[in-house]
């Protein structure tokens, strides 16, 4: 179940003596805090002016956004869009938010992407505009992350690896700003080309990444690691001033020469998540290894910046034994460099034990011979001086 918003320009509001940009509907219960920090997302800028006859096709904000509450992460989906005009002739605009707890993210495990594609959750510029409480909750449905080769991706740039890409970048840096640039009758495209990047990362992964579809400027207090802007936006401008953002423009076909676990998923489909720890070692260098049956060929990546003789190019392939290799998650060479270093100590351990034995044993040889020395001439010298005094008391006598 999930709490939800909407915010628009309307005569009336929800709460008494409200009008103008206001909140005119929610669920009963949602605290006031949360009230506020929503209205602060309902921010939207139109590509194009009211009064264009192209005013229509302003693009449609979808975005992700997390926030905390008493020590838990709540997540918040919005849909902000062009409304048209509102009662006085300005332009108008309207914004539906849902806020979900871990729960609903459990459930709709193909991230956020995966709800919103569900558009009959969310409000848009057909709701007529009534100021009401919602009396429950909104059921959110049980989603599936998307399967097999990412063919948006493939369609628009030409190469499905790009939506690995993208999702490569959140892996290695989470908090990197990746910048996705497109052109604004491409704005409907972008929700699926995240849900299928999106789709590419370790479930637990899959509702930390924060984005918006019509990304204009950061709100206060969030962050938003994918940020998809129109070509001519101001936002896009700016961001193209610091190297240290990534921009993917997917304004046209484009290339893709990088290679990666991700990007291989991204074309070809076939599950090969591989962990940092599965690795095996070719010519001296580590390899990623994915989960393989028996008698499968495994493509191997060459590590950005590293190709050389040492590591095998993208189409070189190996063949493993599942019977020796299957289900270990360290190198044979590792395992067995454990085992050597086993048995040296094991070596070690039991040289020093013998050390010891030996060292006792001498020790007890010689305290037995110096004792035995010592109690005869203890015998002797006895002996002796019982004959002195025997010869003594003789002479006293005489």
């Amino acid at each position: 179940m999930a709490y939800e918003l909407v915010y628009t320009s309307a005569p009336a509001g929800l709460v008494r003596g409200s009008s103008g940009f206001c909140v005119v509907a929610c669920t009963r219960g949602l605290g006031p805090r949360l009230v506020v920090t929503l209205e602060g997302l309902s921010a939207y800028k139109p590509l194009y002016p009211h009064y264009a006859p192209n005013a229509q096709d302003n693009p449609v904000s979808r975005s992700h956004y997390l926030y905390e509450a008493n020590g838990e992460t709540q997540h918040i989906l919005s849909r902000i869009c062009f409304n048209g005009v509102d009662h006085t002739q300005r332009s108008n605009k309207l914004a539906s938010h849902l806020v979900l707890s871990k729960r609903e993210t459990i459930l709709a495990n193909g991230g956020p992407p995966s709800v919103l594609l569900h558009g009959e959750l969310f409000k848009d510029a057909d709701w007529e505009i009534i100021a009401q409480y919602f009396p429950t909750q909104k059921t959110i449905p049980a989603t599936l992350p998307h399967q097999g080769r990412c063919v948006t991706w493939e369609s628009i740039m030409g190469d499905a690896g790009w939506a690995g890409y993208l999702a490569q970048l959140y892996m290695e840096n989470p908090g990197r700003n990746v910048y996705i640039a497109y052109l604004p009758e491409q704005n409907p495209l972008i929700l699926p080309l995240l849900h299928e990047a999106v789709s590419l990362l370790p479930e637990e992964m899959r509702w930390k990444v924060t984005f918006s579809t019509y990304f204009v400027n950061l709100p206060a207090g969030m962050s938003c690691s994918w940020r998809c802007c129109p070509v001519d936006s101001d936002a896009l401008r700016a961001a193209r001033r610091s190297p240290l953002n990534v921009i993917i423009d997917i304004s046209a076909p484009q290339n893709l020469d990088k290679n990666g676990v991700l990007i291989t998923l991204a074309r070809t489909g076939k599950e090969s998540i591989v962990s940092p720890q599965n690795t095996i070692q070719v010519s001296g260098s580590p390899v990623q290894k994915a989960h393989v049956e028996e008698e499968e060929v495994v493509r191997l990546a060459v590590p950005e910046g590293e190709k050389g003789n040492n590591f095998v190019s993208e189409e070189s392939a190996i063949r493993l034994d599942v019977n020796r290799y299957s289900g270990k998650n360290t190198t044979w060479q590792m395992e067995a460099g454990r085992q050597e270093k086993s048995r040296s100590g094991l070596i070690a351990v039991a040289a020093v034990c013998i050390m010891l034995i030996m060292a006792a044993a001498a020790y007890r040889v010689f305290y037995s011979v110096d004792h035995i020395k010592n109690r005869q001439i203890y015998t002797q010298k006895n002996a002796e001086c019982v004959t002195l005094s025997e010869t003594l008391s003789d002479v006293e006598k005489r």
